[in-house]
């Protein structure tokens, strides 16, 4: 009888430990199932996609930049004042030269275009340090309405292609007859512009851009010379020498 009793404790504690390890494996797999469900609904960011933060900077910067438009006509009226009493007579190639040095509110950039302070003192309410660059002030007071609209629009709309040009290659000209709208493109190609040849002593035009560029004293003083006999001579020469657009 005791040996009865003690076999079925032994079953019963078998039993027992059997129907344990099987909790355990039943634990173990309900586990395993819920972590992997857990792994397959995390969202994945697709590697290629770019943030958006940048861009949004890029166009705030841009916009930024863009002086003209935040003046008033005072403060348009009262810097074109300053940059006629400072602008010297035009020269023999009609550039109506800024005396940079002449004013504390005159200064050039790290690509060389003059640019004006807007405050003229610390007294200004003009709530700005800005700078506004020249050829955009004299574009936008352009003296033609038709052509004012056009420059005004090429400065307000951050996605124009269309920049102002200077026809002169003169950053320091504020000649509004010298400025025109052209393509990034456009402009650039007249950076590597002869303008003129000098053809026994006398200027002659290589230009083939439209409008031409006009000539300027560093055109005139690295300009190629040459000697001939003929008019068809000389021809042939301006067009050999002009640049290529």
């Amino acid at each position: 009888m005791e040996r009865f009793v003690t076999r079925k404790k032994g079953a019963k504690a078998k039993g027992g430990e059997e129907e344990g390890e099987e909790k355990n494996e039943q634990a173990v797999v309900a586990s395993s199932s819920s972590s992997a469900s857990t792994s397959t609904a995390m969202p994945t960011q697709p590697a290629d996609e770019k943030p958006k933060r940048k861009e949004t900077k890029v166009k705030k910067k841009k916009m930024k930049d863009r002086v003209a438009p935040r003046l008033n006509e005072v403060k348009h009226e009262e810097l074109m004042g300053l940059v006629a009493r400072h602008t010297k007579k035009a020269d023999e190639y009609g550039c109506l030269i800024l005396a940079v040095k002449a004013n504390s509110r005159f200064s050039r950039n790290k690509k060389d275009y003059v640019q004006i302070k807007v405050k003229s003192s610390k007294s200004d309410t003009s709530g700005t340090n800005d700078k506004i660059q020249l050829h955009q002030l004299v574009a936008w007071n352009h003296s033609d309405p038709t052509e004012r609209e056009r420059y005004r629009a090429s400065i307000t709309d951050p996605g124009c292609k269309l920049e102002i040009s200077h026809r002169c290659h003169r950053k320091d000209c504020g000649n509004e007859a010298h400025l025109h709208l052209e393509s990034s493109a456009e402009n650039k190609q007249r950076n590597g512009c002869p303008v003129v040849i000098l053809i026994n002593g006398k200027l002659r035009s290589c230009c083939k851009h439209i409008p031409f560029c006009l000539p300027n004293p560093e055109a005139v003083k690295t300009a190629p010379q040459f000697q001939v006999t003929c008019e068809k001579c000389s021809t042939e020469l301006a067009a050999a020498n002009a640049c290529d657009p």
